[in-house]
């Protein structure tokens, strides 16, 4: 038959012959994909991790001053209360710690975050009864931004130099277009302090209060109207707006009739500094500020380091010698390593790909699928924005990991034609007969493999924000694929040809002619007999692949192989978080951090030979430095708090690990006396926190912190486990001060003795102004050396309203206690969290967690009735996880057998294949053992998306064993000749699947490891399920027909076939 008279029939022939008749058609599809993927590539956002939207509405009431009690029962309980009645709220959780109380609210999945931040923000600005200190409310739905890096200023110079070149170098940074937010950190909020004698207030008849409003009366700032006149208009301006410590001091307190005045710098210290926080922040030992520089969405991380290397490099030309700048945790190196790893993994991936295939396929053929290849994954960039995807190391790796899967169905559509071409029909006729003969499973072969990735989606979190992108990558480019194969390859295909013109191309299908005779003669030789084997002994078969199942399940039930949450990854920055007694002053806080820093350096000068440590930031008064890039959520800040961050030389470019870096620097610091906690971090990524973790819940706080206690010693009893935390730390010694007869005699109240003592010893806030960008508070309060001692609080004068004194000491009883340090709540409960950490070269998490379910948590809650226990932290987050992804398993293989039912008009065939799914677990097993892997929820990943690659090879296989039957082969001969007819392309499909894959499994890189284990899960456990689908199913097939014709009583019949 001509090609013509062949493209005219095929015309004839539905859409698919339409197309083998029209290639322009089919060509201009292909272009469309092909270069509007190229033009959209420069469209879509590039990140390091894709940005993760929490379903938090946050509430943050500061109450400064207010110890934890006060802030619950004054903030945390009203807001709790007016949260209840918000719809789409899932969980409330609340933490009550000295000066501020906040409250988050964790929506139900599908409700809208900026909704339900409305509703709160409306039903929190109905509470009336906050204390009257306490500011207004902060309402926020927090998320992870786009921070680039963080660039540190440092030097011999004062802070307020230090914070005015950072505003200056803020304001510098705003202009450039590739940056959208910068942030100062380190650095306390600016504060003026007038600090004056209780002496001189009472020489000029003055009290803190009176001297507060004549502040507020001085600094004003206020129109006036408008001057009309005959010769034009004037606007009226007060300009009496104060900004600065000078100003302030020249505030006329008396004015005297003589003309002359006595000013607020006379009587008072005014001091135009800092909060008095305690808070600090050093680098390589010297006064630092920090900014925070974030990117915009238009803009890459590369970009947006660029624009800071930039700045920096023209201040270091222009600024003095004595300050300096250091770039601090550059996200944009990882971006560019992580990217060039996985491009690089993915190229390599499409060589091996390639050269398979073309082993495999005849040059042209190889080449088409190839080209099919191409439309599929750069058609996927039209679609990225759309979908909200960006280029980030989730969704490049997404790629990788369909490089193998998605030539699946062109596999099987050219194999097909080339089988009809070899058999004597024409190029075009070939086409047609082949993508017919395998149209209807190859289709429903691609919908299960995207049933298989859509549980993916539904993953709760922001592991799930993270891990959506898969199936948001996956999906599209598997569409594409299946579009190409039937409405661009067939026009290609037709125009193949069984001799090749050009003499290269000739050489290499002769090349290739000779190993496929050579292959199939083997398959004749070996395989065929096998199957046959394998047909005759099916039930032995089944047995023993089921045993070999069992086996698996069993040793991974034994423990014998570790499950962990999340792989580990080693961080290029090492921390330390110190933690004294609550109470402790921030000049001992600071003595044990810069021991903790001196260790460091002592580590780098003995242990390490080359250069190790690029360089040591330490925050005081806070564990900011110790906080994770790009969170929303602020570090603890606190007196008694402190972090030392260490910057390592980036991993490929030393030989000692972050954990061997922790150990000599543990080592070197040796054991830290007056100190509550010193833990050490070294890992990265999503999933890290305590191994154990347990939160308890009673209404009886005595109850709870007992409880606590005695689990806390239990697990102490379990080997290999440190760091243990029962979550009650001692608070702050309090002074609790009650009002005396007598001082109400002389009419003092309750709230006469608040206020004066409050605005003695924190002050009385004046008034409050904007300088730049800062909120600048004004208060009055008494000199440092009048509140250092608690003599100072006793000795304290009272006034009456009568205009007489009393000493404090005379008008209130004192006593002493000690107030909580944090206050924890959940769904209305006060909680508690009981961590600690695990030795996983002595134990498991997992065993520990079971041995405490199953005895002490059981006999703790007979013993305290009431008392209720459930996960917390990585625990819980690794509980939704699982029962997330089994649910949606679940209800992805009813799908499947429902797709499946289609296919083979049959309730008992589909059952056939999903019965090899769970094969593919003892192939991934097998691969994580091989390559010193532990199982993890990124390995369950991996077998999610396996399920429905499983799928694809036995379904394909049993409808050519249906065809075979259905032309009137015996069962027997059918299940034999239709697995050896299918023993190529389910071969092929499962190579160029493993070999796609395979870069990445034997990649070294630390980075790497975060997404290997996924990689392991589908690479090794697709070439253990083609054994099994080449054994297991026709073993699986014959014995449904030995049931089907036991059942009919046509087993004569059926034994005669």
């Amino acid at each position: 038959m001509s090609a013509e008279a062949g493209g005219s029939d095929a015309g004839r022939n539905g859409v698919i012959g339409w197309v083998i008749a029209n290639p322009v058609a089919a060509n201009l599809v292909m272009l469309v994909f092909l270069i509007g993927g190229l033009l959209s590539l420069s469209r879509v956002q590039q990140e390091v991790f894709p940005e993760a939207v929490l379903d938090v509405v946050r509430v943050t009431v500061p109450y400064p001053g207010g110890t934890p009690e006060e802030v619950e029962e004054g903030i945390v309980l009203a807001v709790e209360e007016a949260m209840r009645g918000v719809d789409g709220i899932d969980e409330i959780r609340s933490v009550a710690r000295e000066g501020q109380g906040q409250v988050s609210a964790e929506l139900a999945r599908g409700a809208s975050v900026n909704e339900a931040r409305n509703d709160i923000e409306s039903a929190v600005n109905r509470i009336t009864s906050f204390p009257e200190n306490a500011e207004q409310p902060i309402i926020s739905a927090p998320t992870n931004r786009r921070q680039v890096l963080s660039l540190i200023l440092y030097g011999e110079v004062g802070r307020q130099t230090l914070r005015a070149t950072a505003e200056q170098a803020r304001r510098d940074l705003l202009r450039d277009p590739r940056l959208a937010q910068v942030e100062l950190a380190g650095l306390p909020q600016p504060e003026i302090a007038v600090e004056v004698e209780q002496a001189v207030l009472r020489e000029f008849g003055l009290t803190r209060s009176e001297l507060a409003r004549r502040i507020d009366q001085a600094s004003v700032e206020l129109p006036a109207g408008d001057l009309e006149t005959a010769t034009g208009d004037y606007l009226l301006r007060i300009m009496e707006r104060r900004e600065r410590g000078e100003a302030f001091a020249d505030i006329t307190i008396i004015a005297r009739p003589d003309g002359t005045r006595i000013t607020l710098g006379e009587i008072a210290e005014v001091v135009d500094g800092f909060r008095e926080t305690g808070q600090a922040t050093l680098f390589n030992g010297r006064e630092a500020v920090r900014l925070e520089v974030y990117r915009s969405s238009a803009h890459s991380p590369l970009e947006g380091s660029r624009a800071v290397h930039e700045y920096v490099e023209r201040m270091r030309r222009e600024w003095p010698s004595t300050l300096k700048l250091h770039i601090w945790d550059d996200a944009s190196i990882i971006f560019k390593d992580r990217i060039d790893l996985l491009v690089e993994n993915g190229l390599l991936g499409l060589l091996l790909v390639l050269l398979i295939l073309t082993l495999f396929l005849r040059p042209r053929l190889s080449f088409w699928v190839t080209v099919g290849l191409a439309v599929a994954l750069l058609g996927s960039f039209l679609f990225m924005p759309l979908l909200g995807v960006s280029i980030n190391m989730i969704s490049l790796f997404a790629f990788i990991l369909v490089l193998g899967v998605v030539v699946d169905d062109a596999i099987v559509v050219g194999e097909a034609s080339f089988h009809y071409l070899q058999g004597g029909d024409s190029a075009p006729r070939a086409a047609l007969k082949g993508t017919r003969e395998v149209l209807k499973p190859v289709v429903f072969a691609v919908l299960t493999t995207i049933v298989a990735f859509v549980p993916l989606l539904f993953l709760p979190g922001v592991l799930g924000e993270f891990f959506r992108v898969i199936p948001l990558i996956v999906i599209p480019i598997l569409l594409l694929s299946l579009m190409e194969s039937f409405l661009v390859l067939p026009a290609h295909l037709a125009h193949m040809r069984t001799e090749e013109r050009r003499p290269w191309l000739r050489r290499a299908a002769r090349w290739q002619q000779s190993f496929s005779e050579r292959f199939e003669s083997l398959v004749e030789g070996y395989f065929r007999p096998f199957v046959g084997g394998v047909v005759r002994w099916r039930y032995f078969t089944i047995v023993a692949g089921f045993a070999l199942l069992l086996i698996a399940i069993g040793y991974v039930a034994s423990g014998r192989i570790a499950f962990r949450f999340m792989p580990e990854i080693e961080s290029d920055i090492v921390t330390a978080n110190i933690q004294l007694p609550v109470g402790a002053p921030v000049e001992e806080t600071r003595r044990v951090a810069r021991r903790v820093v001196d260790a460091i350096d002592r580590l780098q000068e003995q242990a390490f030979d080359a250069p190790v440590v690029e360089g040591v930031l330490a925050t005081i008064g806070s564990q900011d430095a110790a906080r994770e890039r790009g969170l929303a959520q602020a570090a603890d800040s606190a007196r008694h708090l402190a972090a030392v961050a260490v910057s390592l030389v980036p991993a490929g470019q030393r030989e000692v690990s972050a954990a061997d870096v922790v150990r000599g620097w543990q080592d070197q610091i040796g054991e830290v006396a007056g100190v509550d906690k010193l833990s050490f971090a070294y890992r990265a990524g999503p999933g890290q926190g305590p191994d154990i973790a347990f939160r308890l819940a009673h209404e009886d706080l005595g109850v709870l912190r007992e409880a606590a206690a005695e689990f806390a010693r239990a697990i102490g009893g379990y080997a290999g486990v440190s760091q243990i935390d029962d979550g009650f730390v001692p608070g702050k010694p309090q002074i609790e001060l009650r009002l005396k007869p007598a001082a109400r005699a002389l009419g003092v109240t309750e709230l006469d003795l608040a206020r004066q003592v409050r605005g003695a010893f924190f002050g009385q806030e004046a008034l409050r102004t904007q300088r730049g960008t800062d909120e600048l508070r004004v208060y009055v309060r008494r000199a440092p050396d009048d509140r250092r001692q608690v003599g100072d609080l006793l000795d304290k004068i009272i006034l009456t309203p009568g205009g007489g004194e009393i000493p404090l000491r005379e008008a209130a009883e004192v006593e002493y206690s000690r107030s909580r340090t944090v206050i924890e709540r959940e769904q209305g409960q006060r909680v508690v969290n009981v961590t600690a950490r695990v030795d996983r070269a002595v134990t498991s998490a997992g065993k520990v967690n079971a041995g405490l379910r199953e005895n002490e948590i059981p006999e703790l809650q007979q013993r305290f009735a009431g008392l209720r226990f459930d996960v917390s932290g990585v625990q819980q987050d690794q509980r939704e996880s699982l029962q997330a992804l089994a649910y949606g398993m679940v209800l992805a293989v009813i799908v499947m057998y429902g797709l499946l039912a289609v296919v083979f008009s049959s309730y008992a065939q589909p059952v056939l294949i999903l019965l090899a799914v769970p094969f593919g677990f003892l192939g991934a097993l097998l691969g994580h053992l091989l390559m010193g892997f532990d199982l993890s929820l990124i390995s369950m990943f991996g077998l999610v998306a396996l399920a429905g690659v499983v799928v694809n090879d036995s379904l394909i296989l049993i409808v050519t064993i249906n065809q075979r039957c259905s032309e009137g082969q015996s069962i027997r001969q059918a299940v034999i000749d239709g697995t050896l007819r299918r023993f190529r392309p389910v071969l092929l499909t499962s190579l160029t699947t493993f070999f796609g894959l395979a870069p990445m499994i034997f990649e070294t890189s630390l980075q790497a490891r975060f997404l290997i284990p996924m990689a392991l899960s589908l690479g090794f456990g697709i070439l253990f399920v083609t054994v099994i689908a080449l054994i297991m199913v026709p073993a699986l097939y014959c014995a449904l027909e030995d049931a089907r014709a036991w059942w009919s009583g046509t087993g004569a019949d059926h034994q005669r076939a």
